[in-house]
């Protein structure tokens, strides 16, 4: 019989104001994933890709495929 575990991982995220704009550091685990930049966008647009994020509902490809910021944290 195969049991399948469910990884709980955390994830975190920072919002960071740079003039106008907004830029989103994407952690799981304690670990930088990508940093997207949201300058284009509302701050309510903002949270809504933070809520996304918390809630499982945007992937680790997903934030790398848009983050500005290649992770080098190894």
């Amino acid at each position: 019989m195969h049991v399948l575990k469910e990884i709980a991982m955390e994830r975190d995220t920072k919002i960071k104001k740079v003039g106008d704009g907004y830029f989103v550091e994407f952690y799981e685990d304690n670990k930088c994933i990508g940093v997207i930049d949201y300058s284009d966008h509302s701050l309510h647009y903002v949270d809504d890709a933070v809520n996304n994020f918390r809630s499982g509902l945007m992937s680790e490809e997903l934030i790398k495929s848009y983050s500005i910021k290649e992770n080098t944290n190894g």
